[in-house]
């Protein structure tokens, strides 16, 4: 096959100066960056464009370095922006049920534009995370703003209030064993704890003492 001369030729960063090696099987051409750097490059990765610089760009423009943002820390908000379509696409992402699980959506504008996303909410203050105004609403614009931790905490949702214990068992009023300090725990599993101890065994500061325990369940 016909030897094709890239001697001249300017390959994104690289400039071929001179053919270093060829073997049956292997061409390479020696090329400078325009850092400087000189390097040996095999031949298709200069055509096809797998090779264009000495390895300086990757240094200079890192994936977490996006859209103009190129400065002395990692761009948060890029991260804040996965995470939250991740919470709201991802049905394997651990808060998945939260909110996508709730139908909690992405508008689209910001779905696919990250710079529509930053556009439109700022850069993240210090120690703020992004708060949707709504609890039920969707990350869209109008409802979705920086805020602190003392600011989030007071737009959760109520906590909905346990129906079953841990095992399953029904928490009714007959079923469910109230403390002093106003502590519930299920009244079966207490029972089977007992049997399964020996428990009418046991001394009566002992039995206090789980009493106390499962109070604070």
């Amino acid at each position: 096959m016909k030897l094709i001369d890239l001697s001249g030729m300017k390959f994104g960063k690289l400039t071929v100066l001179r053919l270093s090696m060829k073997g049956a099987a292997i061409t390479k051409w020696l090329c400078r960056c325009d850092c400087g750097n000189e390097l040996s490059v095999h031949s298709s990765n200069l055509r096809y464009g797998k090779t264009k610089s000495c390895g300086c760009s990757t240094y200079e423009t890192p994936h977490h370095y996006v859209h103009g943002y190129a400065g002395d820390r990692r761009i948060s908000e890029y991260k804040i922006w996965c995470a939250m379509k991740r919470r709201c696409f991802n049905s394997l992402d651990k808060c998945f049920p939260g909110w996508g699980g709730r139908g909690i959506t992405v508008c689209d504008r910001w779905k696919e534009s990250f710079t529509n996303f930053l556009e439109d909410v700022g850069r993240r203050p210090e120690g703020m995370s992004l708060h949707r105004i709504d609890n039920d609403g969707n990350y869209e614009p109008g409802n979705v703003r920086w805020a602190s931790a003392e600011e989030q905490s007071k737009n959760r949702r109520p906590r909905a209030k346990r129906t079953v214990c841990l095992r399953g068992h029904p928490l009714t009023s007959e079923n469910t064993y109230v403390s002093p300090r106003g502590g519930r725990a299920c009244r079966m599993c207490k029972a089977d704890l007992g049997r399964r101890r020996g428990r009418k065994a046991l001394p009566a500061f002992v039995r206090d003492y789980e009493d106390h325990l499962f109070g604070m369940m």
